[in-house]
């Protein structure tokens, strides 16, 4: 089983077998401070509205552009580069992809600014 399916399953308890068979149903997801780097498993939730991945290790948020029913993204303190796959989500209403000024002197970048 994968990391994010083991996390999921540790999310979802006992009600992981009827989350899975009726994904649907699923509107939210918290994956804060989960160390993940691929999120592709993610989008069999297609009816989500609300996404949490701060914290996490991503970097490629290309699958999220298939969560057409996201409305709220919360995605600070990760390695994201290319936001263009947000531009594919109508519904989107919040965004959070902030982390604090030194944030960068540690290594990790949300985003490039070229001079």
């Amino acid at each position: 089983m994968s990391k994010i399916k083991n996390y999921i399953k540790e999310y979802f308890g006992y009600k992981f077998k009827y989350y899975m068979m009726n994904s649907y149903l699923v509107k939210e997801l918290e994956f804060e401070d989960v160390i993940l780097e691929d999120i592709e498993e993610i989008t069999m939730f297609s009816s989500l509205t609300y996404l949490n991945v701060s914290g996490t290790e991503i970097q490629n948020i290309e699958p999220l552009k298939k969560l057409r029913n996201l409305q709220v993204l919360f995605a600070d303190f990760c390695k994201i580069t290319d936001l263009s796959p947000l531009s594919k989500l109508c519904e989107l209403r919040e965004l959070d992809l902030s982390a604090p000024l030194d944030y960068g002197t540690r290594g990790r970048f949300i985003c490039h600014a070229q001079e």
